[in-house]
């Protein structure tokens, strides 16, 4: 089976009909390029000097500083808390029993102030890490010549052991940190 159509009057020719043959055409750049180009020539000249007519120096233009007003409003720290508290219970609903008390005591108001208290102080975690140390060390040895020895062991040993070693330690941290931006 074949799908072309057969020779018959239903295919559609185009051919110019006769009496619109005579009319001219619209000359088209091609057909005259020489008055083209002087007529383009002309329009820019015309052009350049109106826009250097029009035109302003960057001096004479004054910029206004607009003050626009924020689209979005302003995060308040109401508008924080809020949502800390509503993300809080919603996690605290999903935890378990023992979960929910402890987070519950982690985020009460007074915890959470003593907590933001203590992270500004000067404790430095070499500092701490060093005291310990030289806490526990220290002890361990005048615990040992106690007994060894005879004499009787004083609790305020422990405490001064530590701060020798807090001093000890965020010196260190300090002398580290001196070395390691030089290089």
């Amino acid at each position: 089976m074949s799908e072309s159509l057969p020779n018959s009057s239903e295919r559609h020719e185009t051919s110019v009909m006769p009496e619109y043959e005579d009319i001219e055409k619209p000359k088209t750049p091609e057909h005259a390029p020489e008055k083209n180009q002087e007529d383009l020539s002309k329009a820019l000249e015309s052009l350049q000097s109106h826009a250097k007519e029009e035109a302003k120096s960057k001096r004479e233009i004054k910029i206004e500083k607009e003050n626009k007003e924020p689209s979005l409003p302003y995060l308040t720290r109401e508008i924080k808390t809020d949502a800390f508290k509503r993300i809080l219970r919603t996690t605290q609903a999903r935890l378990k029993g023992p979960d929910k008390v402890l987070s519950k005591v982690i985020h009460n108001k007074t915890v959470s102030r003593v907590s933001a208290i203590g992270e500004k102080t000067v404790a430095r975690p070499w500092g701490l890490l060093v005291g310990g140390i030289f806490a526990f060390f220290g002890s361990i040895t005048v615990l040992y010549m106690a007994k060894h020895y005879g004499f009787k062991y004083n609790l305020l040993l422990l405490s001064m052991l530590f701060v020798v070693g807090f001093i000890v330690g965020t010196a260190l941290e300090l002398i580290l940190r001196a070395f390691r931006h030089k290089r």
